[in-house]
């Protein structure tokens, strides 16, 4: 059975200027529309009714239920979530004026009273509404079901008092977040059309913004992230985070996002998380750095590893995040150590080394950059070794990105450092007695040779460093 409702209520129509109006309470309200299409009975949120505040607080919330859109409705029919949060803005303020003038003996107490009834009404709304989410009502299409929790999730923050919408809903929107952008989206197609799409479900571009700032609260709410440590299903959000707002305000947020993933202790699984988040990458071209550089140094060093059960985790990544992330670390020659295969499995599947399919440009400054913070002195033959498998990668010259006469000079430093590390091999006695190489060093003087090999300066120098080591031996 439904609830009787008291309205205040003006219509005038496009051919008369007569309103009609009841009057309930301290005075007469009245507010004009223009009926669609000249409908007289065309439906429009009124946001207008009247309850006796002395009555059961279920009463007062189904009143102001009654004037607050079908959201699932709506969004089906295209209706953005701008215009919606217009409309519930709209039914918020103005019962919350009425409920506070309703009585004569009217002061600012009455305010307090009756935003706590909105706020219960609005907590309510949400609940019902995430259930209807989940359930099917909105439309299968994967846009408008994405911008639909993108403006719950956004609703749920706004409240008069304490506790927000979000706190009395918050194991519904871990749920919901999860079908989703989970279970749903990734079954969708996330192509050409999707953020155009999305975009147009949503709002205007100034408001699009608003909606990323409230998903940077949303996720970062500290009871939100308590029910969702177990899952962490707020990473989700991330993606559409960096794609609705102003890209020159992500910088920091994504140092904050970084450092949201590194506080993880428990139920670390970055290959989990990589398979959640890769899909979004067709969206989010910010996403792929983020990727590597949530990476523990343990989890990192797996990744480089490059086991064929993750080279389809690998084919999204450009190696240049991966190069940068290596070149910030304190222990750099560890994993130096393990870039050379890295480089050659990716070759091997015939991965993209970088957006330009090539290892030119910033690629080889990060190689430099990594060769110049090894620390030889370790006399680590694995790192030697590696260091000259890297060292190709470093001399690659090209007409975009000439080698600068610095990095030349840093070059050569490099390889005088490779050159004074083999020195470090124990010599082994020959046939005849004398002094020789040993087979690890001659093998890697061989392949510092190759590395060099078509660079004149270079292959010189080699020679040279060649001819000095030979005389340590022979005297």
């Amino acid at each position: 059975m439904g609830v009787k409702l008291k309205y205040v209520y003006s219509i005038t129509k496009k051919s008369s200027s007569d309103s009609v109006f009841e009057q309930i309470g301290r005075s007469p309200n009245c507010r004009a529309f223009e009926p669609k299409g000249g409908d007289a009975d065309a439906d429009a949120y009124d946001g207008l009714a009247a309850f006796d505040p002395s009555k059961d607080k279920k009463e007062i919330k189904a009143g102001v239920l009654a004037m607050l859109p079908d959201w699932c409705q709506e969004i089906n029919k295209g209706t953005t979530v701008e215009d919606l949060h217009k409309q519930i803005l709209t039914v918020r303020e103005r019962q919350r004026q009425f409920l506070a003038h309703f009585s004569d003996n009217y002061n600012e107490e009455y305010f307090y009273d009756s935003e706590g009834y909105v706020d219960e009404a609005l907590a309510m709304y949400i609940k019902n509404t995430l259930e209807s989410h989940k359930s099917g009502e909105v439309s299968a299409e994967g846009a408008k079901r994405v911008a639909s929790f993108i403006g719950l999730a956004s609703q749920a923050l706004k409240t008069y008092h304490l506790p927000k919408p979000l706190n009395d809903n918050l194991k519904s929107f871990r749920k919901v977040l999860h079908w989703t952008l989970d279970e749903v989206l990734p079954k969708t197609e996330l192509g050409e059309t999707f953020l155009p799409n999305l975009y147009a479900r949503c709002g205007s571009n100034g408001y699009r913004n608003k909606l990323a700032a409230d998903l940077k609260t949303f996720i970062n709410d500290t009871a939100f992230r308590e029910v969702d440590k177990e899952t962490n299903h707020w990473m989700l959000l991330v993606p559409l985070i960096h794609t609705l707002g102003d890209v020159s305000n992500n910088s920091a947020f994504h140092k904050e996002i970084v450092h949201s993933f590194q506080k993880i202790k428990t139920k670390r699984n970055w290959k989990a998380w990589f398979r959640r988040l890769i899909p979004f990458i067709t969206i989010d071209p910010e996403l792929p750095a983020m990727l590597v550089e949530i990476l523990s140094d343990e989890e990192l060093e797996d990744f480089l590893r490059f086991r064929e059960e993750v080279s389809h985790l690998h084919n999204r990544i450009p190696l240049q995040h991966i190069l940068r992330v290596v070149s910030t670390k304190t222990n750099v020659s560890k994993f130096s150590e393990l870039l050379p295969r890295c480089i050659e499995k990716r070759r091997e599947y015939s991965i993209p080394m970088s957006l330009s399919n090539n290892i030119e440009g910033g690629n080889r400054d990060l190689v430099l950059e990594i060769l110049q913070r090894i620390n030889f002195t370790e006399n680590d033959a694995n790192i030697i070794n590696a260091s000259i498998e890297l060292l190709p990668f470093a001399v690659k010259d090209s007409k975009d990105n000439p080698i600068s006469t610095e990095d030349w000079e840093n070059l050569k430093a490099v390889l005088d450092k490779i050159a004074a590390a083999l020195k470090v091999f124990q010599l082994e006695k020959s046939e005849n007695g004398f002094d020789a190489f040993s087979s690890k060093e001659k093998e890697l003087w061989v392949m510092l040779y190759n590395a060099v090999v078509g660079k004149d300066d270079w292959s010189q120098k080699c020679a040279i460093k060649f001819q000095e080591r030979l005389q340590e031996v022979s005297h």
